[in-house]
């Protein structure tokens, strides 16, 4: 194997997290020594960008730079490409850290339960078990509900700096943002399947229940109706952004305008989005990598303005954010979820316009002065 294709399998065993004890010393030493930037920039750029023009990873904040950040060993290497080439290495502060997975469980007769990684794996009495504190995982019995009997509603509620899963009665798998809510029964009925959401989460739904194969399932959100079979799709509803948008991954959905009845079907790979003003909805390509980089542990943002980055950012984090006087410019870079908040904010500060203070939990955005 020459040094080319060695250095290629290296990274791609690295990321992929198959990579033995020796192979992760010796690419830990080849980053220390600079002798794998190169590989690292390429492999991280086809990442990003997907076969898409390079132009998606520059940084417009009035620069014409490019940037590519790895995670390295608990350490941060950012790579600028303008007329000349640095890397600077950050040592992780110990400040506010990144999301972990946490929730609040409602039961019916309001009692509120504490999911996090203290609680143990156990069987309710409700009908739900947690199932891995590790892999923050909590699942409901597969029975359904038996005719004439009432549904029993959980809520489940993700605090900001935080995120869960669920697996629904009918084998249906929720993964749920930060600063979200899923309100669902403990069992479905035999007639339908129906969850109420405030937020983000991906849902992958469950087509064939025993004897009530392509019974529909669907999502309530303020402003939609999401009617699906089986199928993969991403919601982000939450009730402080000005519209909804449901991205489609696979399968088949129907979107309904609560307002105006519209209804649309969705393809894999497009997008609706409904303008909660004006109650218009628009269909367009889906960036499916940058929809669903929360789910897989990721910031990617493709052309994003900084005022939706930070709202991201806050809920993260669990933090506060006062813009002042900052314009809205746009961003495109990739930042992993795990990183804490110093981190990310040096990596953004490093893009030459902007400056952020903090205190306490509040982040102060602000324009960089000329030197």
């Amino acid at each position: 194997m020459n040094k080319d294709a060695f250095y290629k399998e290296l990274i791609h065993r690295y990321r992929a997290g198959s990579a033995t004890e020796e192979e992760l010393e010796a690419f830990y030493h080849l980053v220390q020594s600079g002798e794998i930037d190169h590989y690292l920039s390429e492999i991280m750029e086809d990442h990003f960008c997907g076969g898409r023009p390079k132009s998606r990873l520059s940084l417009n904040f009035g620069y014409a730079a490019a940037i590519v950040i790895c995670f390295v060993s608990g350490l941060v290497f950012f790579y600028y490409q303008n007329h000349h080439h640095n890397r600077a290495i950050i040592q992780p502060p110990e400040e506010i850290t990144a999301a972990k997975d946490q929730a609040i469980l409602t039961l019916a007769d309001g009692t509120k339960i504490k999911l996090d990684s203290t609680r143990s794996e156990s069987e309710n009495t409700d009908g739900f078990q947690v199932l891995s504190k590790l892999k923050a995982v909590i699942g409901y019995n597969k029975d359904a509900t038996k005719e004439g009997e009432a549904l029993v509603y959980h809520e489940i509620a993700i605090p900001n700096g935080g995120k869960y899963k669920v697996i629904l009665s009918d084998g249906t798998k929720v993964w749920l943002n930060a600063g979200s809510k899923l309100k669902f029964p403990v069992r479905f009925s035999k007639a339908r399947r129906e969850v109420e959401l405030d937020g983000e989460a991906y849902f992958e739904v469950e087509s064939k229940i025993s004897k009530r194969e392509n019974q529909p399932f669907t999502v309530h959100t303020r402003y939609q109706d999401i009617q699906v079979l089986g199928t993969s799709f991403n919601i982000k509803a939450y009730q402080d952004e000005p519209s909804e948008t449901s991205t489609l991954v696979t399968g088949r959905v129907n979107v309904i305008n609560k307002r105006t009845r519209q209804i649309l079907q969705l393809n894999p790979g497009k997008e609706l989005t409904l303008s909660k003003a004006a109650a218009v909805t628009s269909v367009s390509d889906a960036d499916i990598e940058e929809v669903l980089a929360w789910k897989h542990g990721d910031f990617v943002f493709n052309e994003t303005p900084i005022y939706e980055i930070m709202k991201q950012l806050a809920r993260w984090y669990d933090v506060e954010v006062d813009f002042g006087s900052v314009a809205n410019n746009i961003y495109s870079g990739y930042i992993p979820r795990d990183a804490n908040l110093k981190q990310v904010l040096d990596m953004m500060e490093r893009t030459g316009e902007l400056k952020f203070d903090m205190n306490n939990r509040k982040i102060y955005v602000k324009t960089k002065m000329p030197m």
